[in-house]
């Protein structure tokens, strides 16, 4: 190989491999990967990775790591996610087929709590449950 074709090798393979560091910084650190949990936001009603069940009830197990992913079905409405009791919340999403995603840590107490919509919490809310 020529020294130009080397070097870009080389950087290529530096910028790929720190691309990995934080994956294998987060799985050195005895941290598992968070569960993702994908809810949608359809003719006014959250639904849970496709299920059927309107608002249904979420449960977490203490001090888990969760990935949240909101996704916007209904056009023209804006919607958003929120745990209030544990400062959860994700971006308002105003267009259909827009989706926000948000990293947390379940609290380890068993404290009540619920999830809502902030701009139509009359309709879209739900219990949330530590196990």
């Amino acid at each position: 190989m020529k020294g130009s074709t080397v070097r870009i090798v080389l950087i290529v393979a530096a910028v790929g491999g720190a691309a990995l560091l934080p994956m294998v910084a987060a799985s050195r650190s005895g941290d598992p990967a968070p569960r993702e949990l994908r809810i949608v936001a359809k003719d006014m009603t959250f639904y849970v990775n496709g299920e059927p069940t309107a608002n249904p009830a979420l449960r977490f197990t203490p001090g888990e790591r969760i990935r949240l992913v909101l996704r916007n079905e209904d056009a023209g409405i804006t919607h958003d996610f929120v745990i209030k009791e544990w400062n959860v919340a994700t971006e308002t999403l105003t267009d259909k087929g827009a989706e926000d995603t948000i990293v947390f840590r379940v609290p380890k107490e068993r404290a009540p709590a619920g999830y809502y919509c902030s701009p139509h919490s009359e309709m879209m809310r739900g219990s949330v449950h530590i196990d």
